[in-house]
């Protein structure tokens, strides 16, 4: 399986073709990491950046600032990516600075000053706009069905009234934002509008992207989120003389500007502490984690010169994430009520 990450540090490059979804497995646990986790990685590469990348980092050394993004579970969920950050700061030094790349490796090569990945489909887009256009007839059905509510859409319309329409898993919130916004309205036409709404609801084991978007007809300004970092930037075309405003993950964005209309039900802290108790902790040893792989070290013509373990071992794991538990306050119950807030 084919999960290519990028890493920068200075003017260097490494490159791993199934890297990102072990990201969140070595980077949780500090610093000492970084120095194993890059000899891992093998000789840096002269390459670009124009693969598409699933995970990586910037590292910053002597501004001691990490801005990453990958791993497999937290891919998938903002609740759990926003407790694993929580949790991470707490095991990092306080004079590091530990942030996520909300628009994946754009985000990476913007700070480290390097030219970003070109945008893949704006040359499709301009070409065959109406299979985009074709592709946008979901936003237009009302299903009452159990697919989950992974975001929604909220207008402002020039009355000032704000309506909102659900998102559900399978939807692709970016996707429908290359109409436009007259197609939007449209299509939101045949559907019926809420006063409000809360996400994620119904099924309990989303496949989709959390997301969504706003429209604000009286300024003229579309604001957008996505937890998935692999998007291209929406087509200038498809909204002329309209500001648009990427959120990157950052959901909290849209509850505020829909007033709190829009409201996210953060899943039972409990389940998600023991899900990530069981990704970091594993006691049972297992192929696909890290932790009890050996690692190769490579020279510069890619030959094996050596063979290493994980370097931190499990009593240390467990005591590392013991101590974060206890910096953050879930240690126990009562746990705080802002948990989520990782600033």
């Amino acid at each position: 399986m084919s999960d290519p990450a990028y890493y920068l540090v200075g003017d260097k490059t490494y490159y791993s073709r199934s890297g990102a979804r072990y990201t969140d497995d070595w980077l949780f646990w500090g610093p000492q990491v970084l120095v194993p986790y890059l000899r891992v990685l093998g000789p840096p590469m002269d390459t670009d950046l124009n693969d598409v990348a699933f995970g990586g980092f910037a590292l910053f050394p002597d501004e001691k600032r990490l801005l990453w993004f990958g791993g497999e579970d937290l891919d998938c969920c903002p609740f759990y990516c926003r407790l694993y950050l929580k949790l991470m700061k707490a095991v990092w030094p306080e004079e590091w600075r530990i942030e996520w790349a909300g628009r994946g490796l754009h985000t990476l090569a913007r700070a480290a000053g390097r030219t970003p990945p070109r945008e893949s489909l704006h040359p499709a887009f301009r070409e065959h706009r109406e299979l985009y256009e074709k592709q946008f007839r979901m936003l237009g059905e009302e299903r009452w069905s159990q697919l989950m509510t992974m975001g929604a859409v909220s207008i402002r319309y020039l009355n000032d009234e704000i309506a909102l329409f659900p998102l559900h898993d399978g939807d692709v919130p970016e996707s429908y934002l290359w109409v436009g916004p007259d197609e939007i309205v449209d299509a939101l036409g045949a559907r019926f509008p809420r006063k409000s709404l809360e996400f994620p609801s119904g099924q309990e084991e989303p496949v989709g992207t959390f997301g969504g978007f706003h429209l604000d007809f009286q300024k003229r300004v579309l604001a957008h989120w996505s937890h998935q970092a692999n998007i291209d930037a929406i087509p200038r075309e498809a909204w002329p003389d309209w500001t648009i405003i990427d959120w990157e993950e950052r959901f909290e964005e849209h509850v505020k500007i829909t007033n709190g209309k829009l409201q996210p039900v953060y899943p039972p802290l409990e389940d998600l502490l023991t899900q990530l108790e069981r990704s970091l902790v594993a006691e049972e040893p297992s192929d696909y984690k890290v932790f009890y792989q050996t690692h190769e070290i490579y020279d510069e013509n890619w030959n094996v010169v050596e063979e290493i373990a994980f370097p931190i071992s499990l009593p240390e794991r467990k005591r590392i994430w013991t101590q974060a538990l206890q910096r953050t306050g879930l240690a126990k119950k009562p746990y705080p009520g802002n948990w989520w807030n990782t600033a």
